[in-house]
C-alpha cells in the first residue's frame, strides 16, 4: 500500500483509536528491527571465514579474468 493511501486512511480514523494504532506501529517497528538485524548468522560467518582462508592461502588457484576461470572450468570436463 502506498504511503499516501495509508496517510489518507489515518486521517479518516477517529482519534480514540490513535493509541491502538500507535501501539501496533511500535510493534511492527520492533518486529522489523528483530528480523533485519545486522548480525550475521552462523552460516554467513563460516562462509566469511572460509573465503578469508582461501584469500590468504598462497597455494590457492587464482585467475586474472573471468574468461580464464571459465576456461579452467571447461577444461575439467
Amino acid at each position: 500500500m502506498p504511503y499516501a493511501v495509508l496517510a489518507e486512511k489515518l486521517k479518516m480514523m477517529p482519534e480514540r483509536y490513535f493509541d491502538e494504532i500507535s501501539d501496533f506501529l511500535d510493534f511492527l517497528l520492533f518486529r522489523n528491527k528483530e528480523t533485519t538485524s545486522n548480525t550475521p548468522n552462523a552460516e554467513l560467518l563460516a562462509a566469511i571465514q572460509e573465503s578469508e582462508q582461501m584469500l590468504n592461502d598462497p597455494n590457492a588457484v587464482r585467475f586474472d579474468s573471468v574468461d580464464a576461470l571459465f576456461a579452467d572450468l571447461d577444461s575439467e570436463d
